[in-house]
């Protein structure tokens, strides 16, 4: 699956949701799994491929986004990002460039701004 149509799957998948309600952990997560199972354009996607895109979406929303998979693997000892485009990693003490990138600029402020609360929050304690 290619960006565009990741792009275009998550923006159905936000349009979707009831935002006058609060949707638990559970409840998004079946919704996304609904929503790529009833999609007709991703019937050639392989189980794994198709739980691997619930993650995704999942982390996408609730989590990191494109992060999320990096902060969750203990092997990677440091993240760097130059811009939403640009993303690098440590691992192994060797540095290299991913080939991850946020769907946008103001979407990459709106994790700093999630990281640097949840910071503010835990140092108030």
């Amino acid at each position: 699956m290619n960006e565009e149509m990741f792009k275009a799957l998550r923006s159905d998948i936000r349009a979707g949701l009831d935002v006058t309600s609060a949707v638990g952990n559970r409840e998004l997560t079946q919704y996304i799994e609904r929503t790529i199972l009833d999609s007709e354009n991703l019937r050639y996607l392989t189980a794994q491929e198709k739980h691997e895109l619930v993650k995704r979406l999942f982390d996408s929303f609730r989590g990191l986004d494109v992060l999320q998979p990096l902060v969750d693997n203990p092997a990677i000892t440091e993240i760097m990002i130059n811009s939403h485009t640009e993303i690098f990693v440590e691992e192994e003490g060797q540095i290299r460039r991913l080939h991850l990138e946020f769907e946008s600029s103001s979407r990459l402020e709106d994790i700093i701004q999630t990281v640097g609360c949840a910071f503010t929050i835990s140092d108030s304690k």
